[in-house]
C-alpha cells in the first residue's frame, strides 16, 4: 500500500508531538535538580502535552474522516461488538 501525503504528515505531526513532550520533560527535570526556577518551566510542560494530545486528536479524526470516505467504516469502529470489524449494518446485507 502506498503512503499518501496525509498519512507522512500525520507521522510528523505526532512524532513532533512526542518530541516537544520529551523536552518538556527534560527541562522540568533539569530545573528540578539545578535548583532554578521551574515556573515557566511547568507552564511550557503543559502547553506542550496539551499540543500532542491535541495533535494527536487532530490525526485520529482526520485518518477517522479519510477511512469512512475510503468506504472503510468498518475496520476502525470502535463501537463494533464484532471481531472481523463488520457491524450491525454490514450484517445486516
Amino acid at each position: 500500500m502506498r503512503l499518501s501525503w496525509w498519512a507522512i504528515l500525520l507521522v510528523v505531526l505526532l512524532g513532533l508531538g512526542i518530541l516537544v513532550s520529551f523536552l518538556a520533560l527534560a527541562m522540568l527535570l533539569e530545573a528540578q535538580y539545578t535548583g532554578d526556577s521551574w515556573m515557566s518551566e511547568v507552564v511550557f510542560a503543559v502547553v506542550a502535552i496539551s499540543v500532542f494530545v491535541g495533535l494527536f486528536h487532530l490525526s485520529w479524526k482526520i485518518t477517522d474522516g479519510i477511512w469512512r470516505a475510503l468506504g472503510m467504516v468498518g475496520s476502525r469502529d470502535s463501537n463494533s461488538d464484532q471481531p472481523d470489524g463488520l457491524n450491525d449494518a454490514d450484517l445486516q446485507e
